[in-house]
């Protein structure tokens, strides 16, 4: 179901909302288990409001909320947009609707919003609605676990998933809460038979001890396990890095139904240069360290391990879009008419 949070909203009222499969909170409301007024005499000290349990606190550190707005009437026409990409029951396909004018139009530069620089940052927004059905964009947990990208949207007038790394935010190291989140957003699609497009440039996940603290193992096989049971069909197109355990929970490895990669895609166990230090025990401007870096780069290619056929289609990236309007046809063909199999039903919402 949908939820608004349009104004204090503690106890009963707070599990319906984190419960929900959408959660939209109007700014000035506040989610909490308790009032501030019952916090305060709790714990002896004067509790804010809003640092309780208002928007910005759920929109960047809990990520209970999938969109914040100004209004109550926005936060009404939010849930009806949620629910255009949805199916009226969990037992059919989602609806269909037709492509606006001018969708796909920047196909033919989309190359250029790629930087060459593989350390170059970019938002990779900018690629996805280039590929989507135009203005059918639906970005969801925006604020929260900001290196990955979740939203609904359309290509050739179906719904579909996003998930993509953004290299903007971290340089699109993932890290816990865009675990939890791209987690949730299997979740969700996976029960609504959503089918899933993956845009993966990332070099990996974060790691160190603040990374340990908050648990990265286990929410990183939550992550992996939840793509696991995910029934439809799944398509990872590779842009640039894929690195690491991360290459296998963005899709690669045989985890999703098709790998596509542009000729600028790199797939390896870690970025090069720490590579070379690890195998070969050398550093950048010891002998031996460039030769050694440029064979690393050469067998990061995308080449060898389409001939693999780990990776099914090399593509130029103009051809993106009809690549994935062709790939989504073609998974439609299953006999089970578009619906998954809804494996994982009894996933907590709010993990």
């Amino acid at each position: 179901w949908a939820s608004a949070t349009l104004g204090l909203s503690y106890g009963s009222s707070s599990w319906y909302a984190v419960l929900s499969d959408f959660c939209v909170i109007r700014k000035g409301a506040v989610l909490a288990v308790s009032s501030s007024l019952l916090a305060s005499l709790a714990t002896g000290e004067q509790v804010d409001p809003q640092e309780l349990g208002g928007w910005r606190l759920h929109a960047e550190t809990t990520g209970f909320a999938d969109l914040v707005v100004d209004t109550d009437e926005e936060a009404l026409a939010a849930i009806r947009t949620f629910l255009s990409y949805l199916p009226s029951h969990a037992n059919e396909a989602p609806p269909e609707r037709p492509v606006a004018p001018g969708s796909g139009d920047g196909m033919r530069d989309i190359i250029k919003l790629l930087p060459a620089k593989r350390t170059q940052v970019y938002d990779v927004r900018r690629i996805i609605r280039a590929i989507v059905d135009k203005d059918s964009l639906l970005e969801l947990k925006a604020r929260f676990g900001k290196v990955a990208i979740t939203a609904l949207s359309r290509i050739g007038g179906r719904t579909v998933g996003i998930i993509a790394n953004n290299p903007l935010v971290k340089g699109g190291a993932l890290d816990t809460d865009a675990c939890e989140k791209i987690t949730s957003f299997l979740v969700l699609c996976d029960s609504f038979n959503i089918p899933l497009v993956m845009l993966v440039d990332t070099p990996g996940f974060a790691i160190g001890t603040e990374a340990e603290r908050k648990r990265a193992p286990g929410k990183i096989m939550n992550f992996m396990q939840a793509l696991q049971m995910f029934s439809m069909p799944k398509i990872s197109v590779i842009l640039r890095k894929s690195y690491g355990q991360a290459y296998l929970n963005m899709g690669g490895g045989r985890n999703s139904d098709e790998v596509a990669a542009w000729p600028t895609a790199e797939v390896s166990f870690m970025d090069p240069t720490f590579a070379v230090n690890v195998v070969h025990g050398l550093s950048p401007g010891e002998p031996g360290f460039d030769a050694a870096f440029a064979q690393m780069n050469k067998d990061s290619e995308p080449w060898d391990i389409a001939g693999l056929y780990a990776v099914q289609s090399i593509i130029e990236p103009h051809t993106t879009r009809d690549y994935l309007v062709r790939m989504l046809d073609v998974h439609r063909l299953r006999v089970t008419g578009g619906v998954g199999q809804h494996l994982m039903r009894s996933w907590p919402t709010s993990t």
